[in-house]
C-alpha cells in the first residue's frame, strides 16, 4: 500500500505521488483524485460527478471546508454559501422562486413583490400592504403607516392613498 498522496503504478512497482491538491489518487493527472488536501494554507475541493480537486466549485455549487468537496445548492438556488443560505435564486419545478433574504420563496412576504428580472423580493412601495410592483400604482391592498393612519384602495386602481377621492368613501 503507498501512503497519502501516493497511488501505486504496478508497471514500475512504485508509489507515485499524486497531484498537487490531491490527497489520495488512483493515478496521475488532476482528474484521478479521490480526496483533496490543502497546500501551503489553500483548501482544495472535490468536484462533483468527476475525480478532480479543484480551487473552486462550479456555479450552482458551495464549497464544503469540513469534506473538501462540492455540493450542490438547494434545488431553486442558483448561487449559495451552504445548503441553508442563497445568495440568488431560479426557477425550480416549473415555479419562479425570489430571494427573500438569504432563502428562496416562492411567494413574496406580505409588503413585498417578486421581480421576475432578477429572482428577488422588494418592498412595496409607500401604502401598499400588498402589491405586484414597485410603483404607488401597483397595490392590491393598502395598510396603516406608522402613524396609525389607513390607506385606502382607491376603486378602479391600484392606488393607495390616505384620503378617498370625492365621490368615494
Amino acid at each position: 500500500a503507498c501512503p497519502d498522496n501516493y497511488f501505486p503504478n504496478s508497471s514500475v512497482r512504485q508509489c507515485i505521488q499524486c497531484e498537487e491538491g490531491c490527497q489520495t489518487c488512483y493515478g496521475s493527472g488532476l482528474e484521478k483524485c479521490t480526496k483533496c488536501n490543502s497546500v501551503n494554507g489553500t483548501l482544495y475541493y472535490l468536484q462533483i460527478g468527476i475525480d478532480k480537486c479543484s480551487l473552486n466549485c462550479n456555479v450552482g455549487e458551495f464549497k464544503n471546508s469540513t469534506t473538501q468537496k462540492c455540493v450542490l445548492c438547494a434545488p431553486a438556488c442558483a448561487e449559495c454559501t451552504s445548503l441553508l443560505v442563497c445568495q440568488k435564486c431560479q426557477s425550480a419545478y416549473g415555479a419562479a422562486y425570489y430571494l427573500d433574504v438569504d432563502k428562496c420563496t416562492i411567494a413574496c412576504p406580505t409588503d413585498e413583490y417578486g421581480d421576475l428580472q432578477n429572482a428577488t423580493c422588494y418592498p412595496c412601495a409607500g401604502g401598499c400592504r400588498t402589491c405586484f410592483g414597485p410603483s404607488l400604482f401597483e397595490c392590491t391592498s393598502c395598510k396603516v403607516d406608522a402613524n396609525g393612519d389607513s390607506n385606502y384602495l382607491i376603486y378602479g386602481t391600484e392606488i393607495c392613498n390616505l384620503t378617498c377621492p370625492d365621490g368615494q368613501y
